[in-house]
């Protein structure tokens, strides 16, 4: 009932974002409560094709649920005139696609060194994502250490 009634006051990207989270199975043994709270603390955003979402090396403060589109990573080490340059020198074994159901910046975010392990850009002609921020990023942070556990076990 508290979902239910935090939901009616919601906008409409809380309501998004809680309807991907279930979706998803993110959402599994989750109280209510914060359910809405790691859904308010998601910011919906639209990206165009050629948008880097990300840089690699850059510090991770976010992590990026994928709604909708493709984004191609890559993960590659190369610096060009004394800058990191990505996409430059594209190795296949560098470069990864991933899609809707996808998320993003989740090494940043789990890694010791909080900093993104590769970059990513918006290769469909849109994308959208939820971008997880405080909670949400703490929320999501917790239930991905606890699944990477379980599969290892």
């Amino acid at each position: 009932m508290d979902c239910l009634k935090s939901r009616s006051q919601d906008d409409a990207s809380t309501s998004e974002a809680i309807d991907f989270l279930r979706q998803s199975g993110l959402a599994n043994r989750i109280s209510p409560k914060d359910l809405v709270q790691a859904a308010r603390s998601m910011v919906r955003r639209t990206l165009l094709q050629g948008d880097i979402l990300y840089y690699k090396g850059e510090p991770s403060r976010s992590m990026f649920l994928v709604v909708s589109g493709e984004f191609l990573l890559d993960v590659g080490e190369f610096m060009v005139e004394g800058k990191p340059m990505a996409f430059v020198a594209n190795a296949p074994d560098k470069c990864y696609f991933l899609s809707s159901g996808s998320i993003l910046g989740d090494e940043g975010a789990l890694g010791e060194d909080k900093v993104f392990a590769s970059t990513a850009v918006v290769v469909s002609t849109a994308a959208v994502v939820f971008e997880a921020v405080d909670f949400g990023l703490t929320f999501l942070a917790e239930k991905l250490r606890s699944l990477r556990y379980c599969a290892l076990y």
